[in-house]
């Protein structure tokens, strides 16, 4: 039997993907200003606090899956069916594609005929560099591999108060190990007693930790103790909210004094100091997320169209994460150009390329979404879900006309 909806994940995901696209845009205006410039250093800091969007998601697909297979029978196969015809084979699709995007437009050498170009585009499917956002459905992919394994101890565990906090502490461990331990004689490659033969593996390994499923287990774990415990997590969530955006907004502080001292005065690299993979990154995280959900929790105070424009971009989600780099490169490149002769402001040029971004991909994926054979590009297996109704507003409206009567 499947299980009651939860509503507010919706308006989380739908907020997260407009994160997506504000991170992707801001790293266009980044690039694109003086590095002397004011707006630089604005633009520098804004994507500082907005990376957790990608962590939002991983909390999501936690609490989704297990949420929906912790009652009820788990057949491997099915779930790995599922998953590759709504994510894996939208995902070679576009790798293909955005291989053949970046080769056309100069961004990787061109393929001297097809053959080059199948391989180049293979490679790129098994490692996530077909464009800079793909290598999220890597991560994703891992998890799914290795979920009944989660699911398996999720069902069987004792003392998940006291897992909890292990999971917290440890992930925290590894996020410190990647973030200094590797620079500061905690690198095993540097070690005697480690063979000659796994220092390359080890490389690899570390090189590319950001497309590792373990690098993020702590947002899958807090997604999946979520799910188990709901009434609880709703409960705690409700009762220390302003502790939660709280301990956001000092972070957001913290990071700005951080940013001010050693990525303006040019004692760090910006790609250093914005790694999501450190322990303040995630103890941030854990405050957005937490705040991002009494949020939705929430939603009925809020316009409805501001309800329904994020249950909208939530179904649409996937199709817009596939799609808008394409439609970010097309106003960049077209649109912002004539904003800048125009002498329109800054802020005005970063806010309408994130409306073109947003709107371009939405309606482009619900237009595939619509045609049997191109529904294939953004995930058969979404076709039919539909959009969920309003709860909270509505029953928020109808208590009130009730109290008026």
């Amino acid at each position: 039997m499947q299980r009651k909806r939860v509503h507010e994940l919706d308006y989380m995901r739908g907020w997260a993907i407009i994160c997506v696209v504000t991170l992707h845009v801001l790293g266009f205006f980044y690039t694109d200003v003086p590095a002397q410039s004011p707006l630089h250093v604005i633009d520098g800091f804004t994507i500082y606090i907005f990376r957790f969007s990608r962590q939002i998601f991983m909390f999501l697909t936690g609490f989704v899956l297990v949420y929906n297979y912790l009652n009820r029978t788990f057949q491997y196969r099915t779930f790995l069916w599922k998953r590759t015809r709504a994510i894996v084979i939208p995902y070679i699709l576009w790798s293909f594609f955005y291989v053949a995007f970046s080769m056309y437009f100069g961004a990787i050498p061109k393929a001297d005929n097809f053959k080059a170009y199948l391989l180049t585009s293979v490679q790129a499917v098994l490692t996530g560099d077909a464009f800079y956002h793909l290598y999220y459905v890597v991560v994703t992919v891992q998890f799914y591999l290795i979920f009944p394994l989660l699911l398996y101890f999720v069902k069987r565990m004792n003392h998940p108060k006291r897992w909890l906090i292990f999971s917290g502490i440890s992930y925290t461990a590894l996020m410190g190990w990647f973030y200094w331990g590797i620079n500061h004689g905690l690198d095993p490659r540097t070690w005697n007693i480690c063979p000659d033969a796994l220092k390359p593996i080890l490389t690899d390994l570390i090189v590319h930790r950001d497309r590792l499923w373990f690098s993020y287990y702590g947002y899958y774990i807090l997604g999946a103790f979520a799910a188990v415990y709901l009434p609880t997590w709703r409960t705690i969530i409700s009762r220390y909210h302003k502790w939660f955006i709280a301990g956001a907004l000092l972070f957001i502080t913290l990071f700005f004094s951080d940013y001010e001292v050693h990525v303006v005065h040019g004692v760090f690299a910006f790609a250093t100091k914005i790694d999501v993979l450190k322990p303040t990154m995630f103890i941030y995280t854990l405050f957005v997320i937490a705040g991002l959900y009494y949020w939705a929790l929430h939603i009925h105070s809020f316009h409805p169209t501001v309800q329904l424009t994020l249950q909208k971009m939530a179904h649409e989600s996937f199709g817009i994460f596939l799609i808008h780099p394409i439609m970010i490169f097309a106003f960049e490149s077209y649109g912002v150009p004539f904003l800048k002769l125009a002498h329109v402001p800054h802020i005005t040029q970063v806010v309408l390329t994130i409306i073109m971004g947003l709107a371009g991909s939405y309606f482009l994926s619900h237009f595939l979404r619509t045609i049997p054979v191109l529904s294939w590009m953004v995930g058969t297996a979404r076709i039919k879900r539909q959009l969920p109704q309003l709860p909270f507003h509505s029953l928020h409206t109808t208590k009130n006309m009730m109290e008026q009567k």
